[in-house]
């Protein structure tokens, strides 16, 4: 299996037990009484040009953009049955879009056998790549693709996925919180390119996963907030940014990206502990519900006394 060759898929194999799978796998053992190219969708390869010329096809810039599913189970079938030959086709596609506008519409469409979310569908857009190489040099693996290092036997609490990331982004970046904690797909479905700006710096994403990561292992070890971590976690990661910051106001991701070296060293004790306390002291005065925390509210009352304890220090005018 040669797995460099399809790096374009927005997904990894989804395993035998997946329902598409399953019944690919189960073509693949009956009679070959039916071609296998009527029963499945095949492989598409997206490429800048394609000619024909007798039975050699010449494709250049190929991308294998859908077919990955299929090929493992081809790939598994036959390492299982290493003696069973088998006559039947599968249907390639080569498809030569346009224009971007194109492509993308092909990418969305062929990948909608198995379900997929719109964020995925971005996943073989170039700054995901860049955030992948940049969290492989602090030891974390970005799951650009679902599944992908959870086949590579990854240790679990290593992986980020792309919606834990951007949940850390929107509470950080755009100091939502309580959409990080209640809605995180509306806000990638309507504010994507804030969240992924090709422009922002590579090491925001870092500086704002690693944060996050030790806000939660703080959280954890709580034992008198286990109840409410995580409904808490990304207003206190907000908290912590801003008072490392030594700003209330909103960051731009260079000051957010500025706070790698800390957000990689383990952040003082009494720096959680305070700002845990704030974010609990606002959560119990608007209700202490989950609902409170969905709302608007008790983000502008930690807003606001962040910006009353920080004027003094010189962070605010």
């Amino acid at each position: 299996m040669r797995r460099s060759m399809l790096e374009p898929n927005v997904r990894d194999y989804q395993g035998a037990k997946n329902v598409v799978n399953t019944a690919i796998g189960q073509t693949l053992a009956a009679a070959a009484a039916s071609e296998f190219w009527w029963l499945n969708n095949g492989v598409t390869i997206l490429a800048t040009k394609c000619s024909v010329v007798g039975n050699t096809v010449v494709i250049e810039k190929p991308e294998v953009v859908n077919g990955l599913q299929t090929s493992y189970e081809i790939f598994e079938f036959f390492k299982a049955h290493p003696d069973k030959t088998d006559t039947r086709n599968v249907l390639v596609r080569v498809i030569v879009p346009p224009d971007e506008q194109v492509r993308s519409k092909i990418i969305r469409a062929t990948n909608s056998q198995t379900a997929i979310n719109e964020v995925q569908l971005r996943a073989t857009d170039p700054i995901h790549f860049d955030i992948e190489e940049k969290f492989r040099l602090y030891g974390l693996f970005y799951e650009r693709r679902k599944g992908e290092y959870r086949e590579l036997k990854k240790p679990v609490d290593q992986i980020i996925s792309i919606q834990l990331l951007a949940r850390a982004v929107i509470a950080l970046l755009l100091q939502q919180p309580n959409n990080a904690y209640a809605t995180p797909g509306r806000v990638l479905k309507s504010d994507y390119e804030q969240v992924f700006d090709e422009n922002h710096s590579r090491d925001m994403f870092v500086a704002c996963m690693t944060l996050h990561r030790q806000v939660d292992k703080y959280l954890s070890g709580r034992d008198d907030l286990k109840s409410v971590r995580s409904i808490i976690k990304y207003y206190v990661s907000m908290t912590v940014a801003c008072m490392l910051l030594k700003k209330a106001d909103a960051p731009t991701d260079k000051e957010l990206a500025s706070l790698l070296p800390a957000a990689t060293k383990t952040i003082d004790g009494m720096i959680l502990e305070e700002c845990t306390d704030i974010v609990f002291a606002a959560y119990q005065k608007h209700g202490g519900t989950e609902t409170a925390a969905k709302g608007p509210e008790m983000r502008a009352t930690i807003l606001k006394e962040l910006k009353a304890d920080l004027a003094p220090k010189g962070g605010l005018v």
